[in-house]
């Protein structure tokens, strides 16, 4: 092998996790296994990048670009030590089922996110829809509370003027005080004057007030019943940002709503899933062990023969020094 094959397959047993004085005493079969490994990793890797990239632009709001590349760089470089520590691990499958349930969650996120890009214009669409919808309910909840107030005042006018016929003038009473000398006593004091004068009935100002508070309301009325919602939703959406739980809600009725789209969303689930547990199958699945694993297997069977080896003759020293004290 040249030295830059030795140099570049070097850099591979660091990036998987492998030492490469191990993999010289291995076959062709390792080698071939350490190249699948490398590609296997960075092919997730790159998706992973991909959808952080887009995660974080769309729902983090990452304005800028090397925000967005490093959000894409912290995705990738998860799914990486995830997938290093699968290659590394040796003994107990329990690690293997925990990544089935771990690649079935991220299959979904990503074929989600996926989607999100993908039926972008039909998520646009479903999600005007949804605040056309919910704009005309608060429209329409608006109108009604402006017309029970309306038709409570026209009650109340009604009830005013009723009272204003009835009563057009009332009497008010007017009190002045005056001072004067006593003739009998001389001394000053103070004597009351009333007035009675009729004026016109205060309620009917009350009941001018409400009927201009009528109009008013009225005008209001008209004026959300002729709204263009179409404008106000396109408003709405500029001004507001939109959430990932949204878009997630109208994905799922966008991918429901025929079956073309469930399909492609399978399919799209069924790759990303297969992407996902690519090493994990590759570890599941061989025909055969690694020479690699199977070295260090070796080697830790070995090390546990010396500890033991080592252990039963430190017993047997302890035992024999025992018993010459004895």
């Amino acid at each position: 092998m040249s030295k830059l094959g030795i140099w570049i397959e070097k850099r591979l047993c660091h990036f998987i996790g492998w030492d490469y004085n191990l993999l010289k005493q291995c076959g062709e079969a390792s080698h071939r296994l350490l190249k699948i490994y490398t590609c296997a990793i960075l092919i997730i890797m790159i998706l992973w990048f991909v959808i952080g990239y887009v995660f974080s632009q769309r729902y983090i709001g990452v304005s800028s670009v090397w925000g967005r590349l490093l959000a894409g760089f912290a995705f990738a470089l998860i799914v990486y030590f995830v997938e290093r520590i699968i290659i590394l691990h040796l003994g107990s499958r329990g690690i293997y089922a925990f990544r089935l349930v771990l690649a079935v969650c991220m299959a979904i996120l990503g074929a989600f996110i996926f989607d999100q890009i993908i039926f972008k214009n039909d998520l646009v669409e479903a999600i005007r829809k949804d605040e056309r919808a919910k704009l005309k309910s608060e429209n329409n909840t608006k109108i009604q509370d402006l017309q029970k107030q309306q038709n409570k005042l026209k009650l109340q006018t009604d009830t005013l003027w009723n009272e204003y016929q009835q009563t057009p003038f009332i009497e008010r009473t007017d009190v002045t005080t005056e001072r004067y000398n006593d003739p009998e006593t001389g001394e000053t004091r103070v004597r009351s004057i009333y007035q009675r004068t009729k004026v016109p009935n205060p309620v009917a100002e009350r009941a001018r007030a409400n009927e201009s508070r009528i109009v008013t309301l009225d005008s209001t009325i008209r004026v959300l019943e002729f709204v263009d919602i179409d404008k106000a939703v396109d408003k709405r959406i500029k001004n507001k940002k939109t959430g990932f739980l949204e878009e997630l809600k109208a994905s799922l009725r966008v991918i429901s709503e025929s079956w073309i789209s469930i399909v492609f969303y399978c399919i799209l689930f069924v790759v990303l899933l297969c992407l996902e547990l690519f090493v994990v199958s590759l570890k599941l699945f061989k025909s055969k062990k690694c020479e690699y694993d199977m070295i260090v297997e070796h080697q830790l069977e070995v090390k546990k023969m010396q500890l033991d080896n080592q252990m039963r003759s430190l017993k047997e020293k302890y035992v024999t020094n025992t018993m010459e004290k004895q």
